[in-house]
């Protein structure tokens, strides 16, 4: 068995002295004075009356601290941690004690605090620390019988997936903190497990030391009987069979593969499930013409869960709305069930005049998907008494096949390669059956883009397309034509489409830079080297955020963890001038190294093999190394360095 992945924390500053022992005056109660505070004036009776506004007391410098309590690590590793933090830092009522308090849990200890005020106006704050309890191991047991285990599996996998605690997780360090939070993790279960059928299901958490801060978390689930779907009522069905509706919800617990009618038992009820069902009764309606039907249910697990039976009972209420009456006018091509399936009036649960403007153009797209590139559709809503009626009138036209695809204005990219950027092409015979050759107005738009993003790449970035479409190419290319033809009745040979391109200003570099309020600790070539960003290449957006990535992953190797690199840039004409600025920040060396997690194997053994040494510099290559290293030694089955 694998053994629990250590949470490895390396300092990001070399270690600086420690400090003595406190002091043995006062009694550490809490903040003292050295000198009784004045008298203070009793409150007039308007003071007494008036809200209390309290105030915040200003930020007090830290003059001295230490560390007291149980401690699991030597006394220089934990200063030498919390030196950075408290060295000539402000003491702070509040968020700085809060940070404070998840820097040590994140390192593995609980914390208090006293805070004496010295006679300089500074403070003395005294930390008790105490090792926090961790969680080694995570049993689940589930108490079932092999037939039940067969019949409905419940997984223990799922059962930890759906925990919050894990094996190396902190427990709290009150009691009745730690019984609440383990309470917490049996409720979630028991939710997890009647939404999925097992409302009787019960849950045991327990506790059970393993050593002095860890322990063996135990989760005994007694799953019960699972419930079955019980009566449903329905409501509001109109002329569709009750019936109808209620063999949406019923299901076999088991299906022979490619064998529907070889099922056997019956599905426990799930709360899943039964959303997925009321999604199903509302197509059902939805296809009957009802696109702004809603369902709903009064299932609650107050009321519908049955003990004595062992089902699950509710009512399903169907909010019909108005029948709409959907005609096609003009379709002689396509099935109205195929062109049903392009509405987007169930999508939008309404028939305004919005949803039907919507569902006409999604029938006219899928028209000029299959050539009919002038196609066009109308749809209105026609009032009668008991339901509505909406007509679509599609006028189609001719099947236009795309015959030719042309650009223009190109002169720094081929047309070879703009017609391998574009999606539209033209129609080709082949063997059996024809190939592409249908345009839509949607894809000819992306196709535009497309060459558009094409150019940028290349460092025009003020690059427009044009888009012409004829259907002869005899006709000038340009919508007047098109629509000149189109009105004229004149015979088509097909699609003639053109891309016009106007490339603007190609935009070279002029000029790189690094500049920094410090000097920098690398020259210039050698942060800017690897750069394609160099004088006279095209200028591109894409280059400059690869620059920075690299610049950043330089100092990384380097030892500088800190380092800031923001670029900017200023255009004159077809000229761009980059400047890089650059804030390295402290070097970063390998300080003291805490190991969690780690209960067999012993911790100079993970060191050895980390390799992280004390007083070297602190680098990417030198963390992904070590980590890769205790990945490699098959002792954990996962690590992580923080």
């Amino acid at each position: 068995m694998k053994l629990l992945a250590p949470v490895v924390a390396a300092l990001l500053a070399t270690a600086l002295p420690a400090f003595g022992q406190p002091a043995e005056d006062g009694d550490g109660s809490g903040d003292e004075q050295e000198r009784p505070p004045p008298a203070t004036p009793a409150p007039s009776a308007a003071e007494e009356d008036s809200p209390v506004i309290p105030v915040a007391r200003p930020p007090r410098e830290i003059r001295k601290w230490f560390i007291e309590g149980e401690l699991i690590d030597p006394r220089d590793t934990l200063e030498a941690f919390l030196s950075p933090v408290l060295d000539n830092a402000n003491w702070t009522e509040g968020l700085e004690q809060d940070q404070l308090k998840e820097l040590l849990a994140a390192i593995g200890y609980h914390s208090t605090s006293r805070v004496r005020s010295m006679p300089d106006g500074g403070v003395s704050v005294v930390l008790t620390l105490e090792p926090i309890t961790t969680v080694r191991y995570l049993l689940v047991d589930i108490k079932a019988s092999a037939i039940e285990r067969f019949r409905e599996p419940i997984f223990a996998d799922e059962i930890r997936r759906r925990m919050t605690l894990r094996p190396g997780s902190s427990l709290a360090r009150n009691p009745k903190e730690r019984q609440s939070q383990l309470r917490a993790e049996a409720d979630r279960l028991s939710r997890y497990l009647r939404n999925d059928g097992f409302y009787d299901a019960v849950i045991k958490i327990e506790e059970r030391p393993v050593g002095a801060y860890s322990t063996r978390i135990d989760v005994i689930v007694t799953p019960g009987q699972p419930y079955k779907l019980g009566k449903i009522t329905v409501v509001g069905n109109g002329s569709t069979p009750a019936e109808q509706v209620r063999e949406k919800f019923r299901h076999n617990r088991w299906c022979a593969p490619f064998v529907e009618q070889l099922c056997i038992g019956t599905a426990r009820f799930t709360r899943s499930q039964l959303n997925r069902d009321l999604d199903g009764v509302a197509e059902l309606f939805q296809k009957r013409d009802y696109p702004g039907v809603s369902v709903l249910t009064d299932f609650h697990p107050a009321h519908s869960y049955k003990p004595n039976t062992k089902t699950v009972e509710f009512t399903v209420t169907i909010r019909r709305r108005q029948k709409i009456d959907v005609v096609f006018e003009g379709n002689t091509k396509y099935s109205d069930e195929k062109l049903k399936k392009q509405l987007t009036l169930a999508r939008d649960g309404s028939y305004d005049e919005v949803a039907i403007e919507s569902s006409a153009e999604s029938i006219r797209r899928y028209y000029q998907s299959k050539g009919y590139f002038e196609a066009t559709v109308t749809g209105q809503r026609v009032p009668f008494e008991v339901f509505d009626r909406v007509i679509f009138s599609i006028d189609r036209g001719p099947q236009l096949k795309v015959r030719r695809v042309s650009f223009g204005g190109n002169q720094a990219i081929r047309g070879g390669r703009l017609r391998d950027e574009v999606n539209t092409r033209e129609f080709r015979k082949i063997i059996i059956g024809d190939a592409g050759g249908y345009a839509t107005t949607t894809q000819l738009l992306q196709d535009a883009s497309r060459i558009k993003a094409l150019y940028a790449r290349r460092g025009y970035a003020d690059t427009e397309v044009d888009l012409r479409v004829s259907r002869s190419a005899r006709e000038d290319a340009n919508a007047a034509a098109l629509a000149a033809a189109v009105a004229s009745g004149k015979k088509a040979d097909g699609l003639y489409v053109h891309f016009e391109v106007r490339e603007g200003d190609f935009l070279r570099v002029e000029s790189t830079k690094i500049t920094s309020s410090d000097k920098l600790s690398f020259p210039s070539d050698k942060l800017l080297g690897a750069s394609s960003l160099k004088p006279g290449k095209p200028f591109r957006q894409s280059s400059l955020e690869a620059d920075v990535r690299r610049i950043r992953q330089f100092y990384l190797r380097q030892g500088f963890p800190r380092a800031k690199i923001e670029p900017s840039w200023e255009r004159d004409g077809s000229k761009v001038m980059i400047n890089y600025a650059i804030q390295e920040g402290k070097p970063a060396t390998i300080g003291k190294v805490l190991i969690r997690g780690n209960y067999k194997t012993a911790d100079w053994v993970l060191r050895d093999e980390m390799g992280l040494e004390e007083g070297k510099p602190l680098t990417l290559d030198g963390t992904d190394r070590a980590q890769a290293n205790l990945r490699r030694s098959g002792l954990f089955s996962s690590v992580r360095i923080n």
